[in-house]
């Protein structure tokens, strides 16, 4: 089998893929919706109706959690037949209020459909993009091929708690591995119609000026064309804001709330600022109603109770193997000196030495950079709307301010949840892409404010503001979606040919196709200074020092202590990556890594290992394992 063929094995055709999207979108919306429907609600029935689905894709996620074992192995007609049933009754509510939608938001519709259309050619791509194929995309296939979603020490992203994870597994057994990027892809037009609704009560002009100005940002033109996990997160933000301020009851809005909190925090970690944000959120509410501080902390109690209990389940993957629910992070506390608290060095690493501003004080100005500045992030800006949302929502508040107290009161409690949110990004990882939430509280909190303007001076402002998002616009992402429509015959004939060109890195699937058609079906291979294994059709481990514990960390003294976990592990082949295209190359580790670059020259000179010459495999090297003569490990 070639590698062109595995990949077509991974595949399903598009219709099916879209209709295994419909059923897990109109299921998520036939269970969560019916729920909402015995709560009484204040204000629009529409963000009733998108929390109802929000809720429904958390309880959806928290049962293919709680049942992964039958996930992973049963035959794709059983998740079928489980989202139908919800699906059936999600579609038959949707008939029946679809009149009164097309009514009344008719336009908003079509140019919601248009968006998705045009944007659709991107979500049928094969997975190309080095998150992807490393763990995004990659870890779903492998709980799905091992039968098991338990945490692997040797790709230390499986750790996460990754909720949308357990919502792609069926899906892929449905759809194909296109489903990751068809379900991001299906989330971003229920964010910004959900968005601009929301937005609505300050005026429809604001509404259209501040959802556009979001929707041209470079990092969601960026984002909308991978599978991230940031889309999640928001929209377990937005329901969370709708519960506190939609639901008649304090206590149902606490419970829910707590819901919402906990599934975002069950994203990654990366979220706990928006679970912090939502606490403070509710806590306002409490005390805005005339509550006294003892009174609410049952409610608050209740909040966090049905936080832990919704991320618990996501969090106890990890504790069950490592003993860490963050892992790896907090395993220099947990288990000082030990391998983990050295993967936690390499991660932390990651996430502040090549991203962001260093330093106590990043995060008074990391705002402004992170507008603009690509070389301090990872590669993609917010835009200049965002610092002008930002610094024009200051300049109203202190307006209000000097008007009188009372009226700034009122956004004491959503400034210091804005502030939640971002402060935990500026302390914790400053990527761009982990600021998505906060672009939206900044919308939103432009869209309140601006009536503390005079009418023309506002107008002036949506027009600056339009101004600097066209000015902003990444252009070369938006050419993608045109392209990605043009390459379709290519991604489904010549996949291969596909993700060599738009990963830029031909020489690595040259290696993969040797692999796919010289090497027994049931050999494991060892990538080395390599993570991407999604398209390695044999079965693999990732062994790049420190960036894992299950190999090489730290690196051995001896060449005997190498061979021996490559036996013990019964690796066959080791595939040793030269990389141009790794974006979390950290040079601090070269040394440790040339370290074992040299253990295994001693092995190939030995002739424990034995070197194979791959045609266009560049600067990639690959190489088998010698196996001992008795085919037993030998104690060394």
């Amino acid at each position: 089998m070639t590698l062109n063929d595995f990949i077509l094995s991974l595949q399903v055709p598009p219709y099916q893929s879209l209709t295994a999207l419909f059923l897990l979108l109109t299921a998520a919306y036939g269970i969560g919706s019916p729920l909402l429907c015995r709560c009484r609600w204040h204000g629009s029935a529409s963000l009733r109706e998108f929390t109802g689905f929000v809720l429904g894709l958390d309880l959806l996620a928290l049962l293919f959690r709680l049942g992964e074992r039958l996930v992973c192995t049963m035959p794709a007609t059983v998740p079928a037949v489980v989202l139908a049933i919800p699906s059936g009754y999600g579609v038959w509510l949707l008939l029946k209020q679809l009149p009164a939608i097309c009514r009344r938001h008719w336009l908003l519709l079509l140019l919601a459909v248009a968006g998705a259309v045009w944007t659709l050619g991107s979500a049928f791509c094969m997975p190309y993009a080095w998150d992807e194929q490393v763990y995004q995309t990659a870890l779903p296939f492998r709980y799905l091929a091992s039968g098991s979603a338990a945490m692997v020490l040797d790709n230390s992203y499986s750790a996460f708690p990754a909720m949308q994870h357990f919502l792609m597994m069926p899906a892929i057994r449905l759809g194909g591995v296109v489903m990751p990027r068809m379900l991001v892809w299906g989330v971003y037009p229920i964010l910004f119609v959900w968005f601009f609704l929301a937005l609505r009560r300050f005026g429809r002009l604001t509404a259209v000026t501040i959802t556009l100005a979001l929707l041209l940002s470079p990092v969601v033109a960026a984002m909308n064309r991978e599978n991230y996990a940031e889309p999640f997160i928001v929209l377990n933000l937005f329901a969370g804001a709708c519960a506190v301020r939609g639901l008649v009851s304090v206590r149902s809005a606490a419970l829910l709330t707590g819901i919402f909190a906990g599934m975002a925090a069950a994203v990654k970690l990366t979220a706990g600022g928006v679970s912090l944000a939502l606490l403070l959120l509710l806590a306002g509410r409490l005390l805005r109603n005339g509550r006294r501080i003892r009174p609410a902390l049952p409610l608050l109690a209740g909040f966090c109770g049905a936080a832990l209990a919704a991320a618990f389940p996501f969090y106890l993957r990890s504790f069950l193997v490592t003993g860490n629910p963050f892992y790896p992070f907090g395993s220099g506390i947990l288990h000082p000196g030990s391998t983990a608290a050295a993967v936690e060095t390499y991660h932390t690493l990651l996430g502040r030495h090549l991203y962001g501003l260093e330093g106590w004080w990043s995060p008074a100005v990391a705002w402004i950079f992170a507008g603009f500045d690509e070389k301090l992030f990872d590669g993609v800006v917010l835009g200049l709307q965002l610092p002008l949302m930002i610094a024009a929502s200051g300049i109203a508040l202190f307006l209000l301010h000097r008007r009188g107290k009372a009226r700034s009161r009122v956004f004491l409690v959503p400034l210091l949840a804005a502030l939640a949110i971002y402060l935990f990004w500026g302390y914790s990882s400053q990527q761009t892409r982990f600021l998505l939430p906060f672009c939206f509280v900044a919308g939103w909190a432009m869209a309140a404010l601006a009536g503390a303007f005079p009418r023309k001076i506002r107008f002036g402002l949506y027009l600056l503001l339009l101004a600097a998002a066209y000015e902003s616009i990444l252009f070369p992402a938006l050419r993608h979606y045109e392209l990605a429509w043009k390459m379709q015959k290519e991604n489904r004939t010549r996949p291969v040919d596909f993700v060599a060109r738009t990963s830029r890195d031909g020489a690595y699937f040259a290696m993969l196709d040797y692999l796919s058609r010289e090497t027994p079906a049931n050999s494991r291979v060892l990538l080395l200074f390599e993570r991407r294994g999604l398209f390695v059709p044999r079965e693999y481990r990732i062994g790049t020092p420190y960036f894992q514990e299950q190999f090489f960390t730290p690196v051995p003294e001896r060449p005997d202590a190498v061979l021996d976990a490559l036996w013990r592990e019964k690796i066959d082949y080791i595939l040793v990556g030269a990389t141009e295209q790794n974006p979390e190359h950290l040079e601090v580790y070269d040394r440790e890594n040339l370290k074992l670059s040299l253990l295994l020259r001693s092995l190939l000179r030995a002739g424990s290992l034995r070197l194979i010459p791959v045609p266009g495999g560049g600067d990639y090297t690959l190489l088998a394992v010698e196996k001992p003569s008795d085919g037993k490990i030998t104690e060394k």
